[in-house]
């Protein structure tokens, strides 16, 4: 398989997959906003009288949790993610097709500098997904997609790793060479292997992952086809 190849490939599947991840936890953050509201709201229930409203039965309300820090840390992780995988379709993939193409070689400082800041967007973006892990840490509720995003996100940032030393090589032969003799490509299932090996503190935070890693078996599926 040829670098553009695998870089359209890259583009088409492991990115697209990666955005669509993205979206749905997105998705399921704005929920749990709406949930929290829809909480406060009803604590503050009156009739027409302006008595507060008794409930017969009221169901026992989990601890209230603080999204701001997570918002704080979601929205610019979100544009860093959607900055490299849109870097990588408008900006390097054309550089490529330009590369590989009759007289390229004049493209080969222009791919290496496109690859160079296309890295350290990565490496901004890792930063940022640590921060990510530790605020969403304690909020059961986006597990489940967030998981699948971590996954999915990975998948994508080692399929990019292949190609990355031939990009870097200014040389197309080179780069071909690369991407033919790549290794195999990871899959999620790598990931939930790993994750599998995790230490536990306890039987509660055990129960808790084996909830996420069904979640992510479910993804896989889903990654695969």
């Amino acid at each position: 398989m040829g670098i553009l190849r695998r870089v359209e490939e890259i583009r088409a599947e492991e990115h697209m997959k990666l955005r669509r991840a993205l979206a749905r936890a997105d998705r399921a953050l704005r929920e749990v906003e709406r949930a929290l509201i829809e909480e406060v709201s009803e604590d503050g229930a009156v009739d027409m009288w302006g008595d507060p409203i008794k409930k017969e039965q009221v169901a026992p309300k989990r601890q209230r949790v603080n999204l701001r820090p997570l918002f704080d840390v979601w929205e610019p992780f979100e544009r860093s993610v959607l900055d490299c995988v849109d870097h990588w379709e408008m900006e390097l993939w054309p550089l490529v097709k330009v590369w590989v193409g009759p007289g390229g070689a004049a493209a080969s400082a222009r791919v290496i500098d496109a690859t160079s800041r296309m890295q350290a967007r990565r490496e901004h973006t890792q930063e940022l997904l640590r921060k990510v892990r530790i605020e969403s840490n304690f909020i059961p509720e986006l597990r489940p997609s967030l998981m699948a995003l971590f996954a999915s996100l990975e998948v994508a940032t080692r399929a990019e790793d292949e190609v990355i030393p031939g990009l870097m090589s200014g040389s197309p032969d080179v780069a071909n060479h690369t991407a033919i003799s790549a290794p195999p490509r990871h899959t999620a299932h790598d990931i939930t292997r790993n994750l599998r090996a995790l230490h536990f503190e306890d039987d509660d935070e055990e129960q808790r992952a084996g909830g996420m890693l069904d979640s992510l078996g479910r993804f896989m599926g889903w990654l695969r086809g």
